[in-house]
């Protein structure tokens, strides 16, 4: 059965100076996630997502964040006190998707 669902991209790695290009207020948003160790987009650039490690807690926590047609950014997910950090780039990867068609 054939669909004209869009293929699932995989978010690309971006560097921590890409991300900072692309969200400026990252050392804001650490007020709230902790330091940033991993970060990633969508082809596009339009949906940042990033992946925090609380060594004291040893819990990963993750951050989507969404540009609007007017080019602002806003967190559209934020979750903690995951317990992996595979488990925690699997839902960034999956709430990124979401993000990106409107379904989350």
């Amino acid at each position: 059965m054939q669909t004209n669902q869009r293929p699932k991209t995989c978010p690309k790695k971006i560097s921590r100076y890409e991300f900072d290009k692309l969200c400026p207020n990252r050392p804001l948003l650490e007020t709230f996630t902790g330091e940033l160790v991993e970060w990633f987009a969508n082809e596009a650039n339009t949906i940042l997502g990033a992946i925090d490690h609380e060594p004291r807690a040893e819990t990963w926590s993750y951050v989507v964040i969404s540009r609007n047609q007017e080019g602002a950014l806003r967190v559209v997910e934020l979750n903690e006190n995951i317990v992996s950090r595979p488990v925690a780039e699997t839902e960034l990867f999956r709430k990124m998707e979401a993000a990106e068609t409107g379904s989350g």
